[in-house]
């Protein structure tokens, strides 16, 4: 809701929703906090405002829990490849381990024949 001149109502709703949901990030706009914690009740991080930041920031945010980090650790064009550095597959270098993998269709490329 727009906080600006609603008589006192919208801070009500804003506290009421704040006590739902006090893991979020208070710096940030509680309607973004609100929809990340409605999508990703079960993720549990330090930093939950950083899941979707366009950052894929790995470990327990690349979980399906937290929807891969809101879809910053997803690669394009591979669905099921779930890794910390998806700038890694396809960049000429075979980086081996889970990036080595069917799901990541071998580093994309780069682990074939190796």
């Amino acid at each position: 809701p727009d906080c600006r001149w609603d008589g006192g109502e919208c801070l009500k709703f804003r506290n009421r929703e704040r006590d739902k949901y006090p893991t979020c990030n208070l710096t940030q706009p509680l309607g973004n906090c609100i929809e990340y914690m409605r999508k990703h009740s079960e993720c549990h991080v330090e930093t939950p405002h950083n899941v979707g930041d366009r950052y894929c920031n790995g470990g327990k945010y690349n979980t399906e829990e937290c929807g891969w980090d809101g879809g910053d650790c997803l690669v394009p064009g591979f669905p099921e490849c779930h890794v910390d550095r998806p700038e890694w597959i396809g960049n000429g270098d075979c980086n081996g381990e889970e990036y080595n993998t069917k799901e990541c269709r071998w580093d994309g490329g780069d682990c074939e024949g190796r």
